[in-house]
């Protein structure tokens, strides 16, 4: 209140420092030199008061100091120079000092009724967006700046598309908007548009547009309007209930498998066992063992597609984190072709709620990907860091890092680059650490490798 008062003040202050002083000028001057035509100048600085009545108080002032300014100058007379020149400018003044006040009862009219805008607009479930023709943004409201995470005054006047919208998503964008702007493109309320915009925190989040334009008086375009909703987190739901499909139908062929494929399998495997023990030493033998090996890999193949498609649900008891990776760390050991690697473990003591042999599977089978990344040689450095609610682990190698063109496959169900990988390793480890409510990303560190990060909460909370 006390900064409000001083701005309001300084106009005023202003106003009356300049009065006294061309009320002292005109004084020194001698007659005929119209000083006090000066004044008007006095009542313009109400535009810059936030006072509506400024205008005619500073009026009614120098109305007083035109009357001491002809009383205590001893040139002026009744009918003579100084006096009209006198009653002249106080009659400008008072003109002068009407429209001012006319014109701010104007601006604080139109200044309330943008406010009474900007409350309906701040009301909106979903983003209110205008821009001018230049793309500029001129108006949004605070659903908009909540989902861009920025105040009104980081984002007005900004060109949206070049500041805002995503990269891979800012030629399409302009292009739209262009012929919106142009006029080749019929607004239509049932028609969305769907693009990602960035946030301050530079996350990208799917928004739908609805877009129309606001046309002057003599029908040009002059602004396109947009109203927009996030439906990321909607898109994120349809996904996972498509991937709850697709795992159904998978099912379904996975009972298939198991009676159809498994059992003549095992049986294949037996009998080649017994041809391969009746044979002596040699080629023949050799196919034998090539054979058993394909049918073990087939046999894996039916077991990771019957863990996938059939999930548990977790039993939740309380662990303690370290003790769980260092079990991964012993099972890796077991494997005779990655004895040249070790795992360093830097822990620190938490214990949450989850099943213990879930969370072994899933750190084992992150630590075969990283040991195999770097071709049975090296160290898998393993990190734990603890946070208000999450425990983060962080898996990292110093392979040769995952290939940008394959990245953002990962976790899509038997995709693999491996020479007779399943392509489901990375999937079930996802499905089971979201289990948990947690959340599991890929990063590729500067230096090279590649780096793992689980995050479980600390209490269990059940997949989001």
């Amino acid at each position: 209140m006390r900064k409000l008062s001083l701005y309001a003040a300084r106009p005023a202050l202003l106003a009356a420092g300049l009065a006294l002083a061309i009320l002292a000028l005109d004084l020194l001057l001698p007659e005929g030199f119209g000083v006090s035509f000066l004044y008007i100048v006095v009542v313009t600085a109400a535009l810059w008061s936030p006072r509506e009545r400024f205008a005619l108080a500073a009026a009614l002032g120098i109305t007083v100091l035109i009357v001491a300014d002809l009383l205590l100058s001893p040139s002026a007379h009744t009918g003579g120079v100084s006096a009209v020149h006198h009653v002249l400018a106080a009659a400008a003044v008072w003109a002068t000092a009407l429209l001012v006040y006319r014109h701010k009862l104007v601006e604080q009219t139109l200044l309330r009724e943008e406010a009474e805008a900007q409350a309906y607009l701040d009301v909106a479930a979903v983003a209110i967006l205008v821009l001018d023709r230049e793309g500029r943004v001129g108006l949004i409201n605070r659903r908009g700046c909540e989902i861009l995470g920025l105040e009104p005054r980081r984002v007005l006047g900004r060109p949206w598309v070049d500041s805002f919208v995503s990269e891979s998503h800012r030629e399409r964008t302009r292009h739209r908007l262009g012929q919106l702007i142009r006029g080749e493109l019929a607004p239509d309320p049932r028609r969305t548009f769907e693009n990602r915009i960035v946030t301050s925190a530079g996350d990208e989040r799917l928004v739908a547009w609805h877009n129309t334009v606001l046309r002057d008086s003599g029908g040009s375009i002059r602004a396109t309007v947009s109203s927009g909703e996030d439906i990321t987190e909607q898109r994120k739901i349809e996904r996972r209930l498509r991937a709850q499909e697709s795992l159904a139908k998978t099912g379904q062929l996975a009972a298939v498998v198991a009676h159809e494929v498994r059992n003549p399998l095992a049986g294949i495997r037996g009998a080649i066992q017994v041809l391969s023990k009746r044979m002596a030493e040699g080629a023949d033998r050799a196919v034998m063992d090539r054979i058993v090996d394909r049918v073990d890999t087939l046999n894996a193949l039916t077991e990771d597609l019957l863990l996938y498609a059939r999930p548990h649900t977790p039993e939740i008891a309380s662990i303690r984190l370290e003790a769980i990776l260092r079990v991964a760390e012993r099972l890796l050991s077991g494997h005779a072709d990655l004895a040249a690697v070790s795992v360093e473990i830097r822990s620190a003591d938490v214990t949450l709620e989850a099943d213990e042999k879930m969370l072994q599977d899933v750190f084992l089978n992150l630590f075969l990907n990283a040991a195999q990344a770097m071709k049975g040689e090296g160290t898998i450095r393993v990190a734990v860091r603890v946070g208000a609610d999450v425990a983060q682990v962080d898996i990292e190698d110093n392979g040769p890092g995952i290939p940008p063109d394959v990245r953002d496959r990962l976790f899509e169900p038997f995709f693999t680059t491996r020479h007779r990988g399943t392509g489901l390793g990375l999937p079930i480890v996802k499905r089971d650490v979201e289990a948990h409510g947690g959340e599991i990303a890929i990063s590729h560190p500067e230096e090279g490798g590649t780096r793992v990060t689980v995050s479980l909460p600390l209490e269990q909370r059940g997949p989001d």
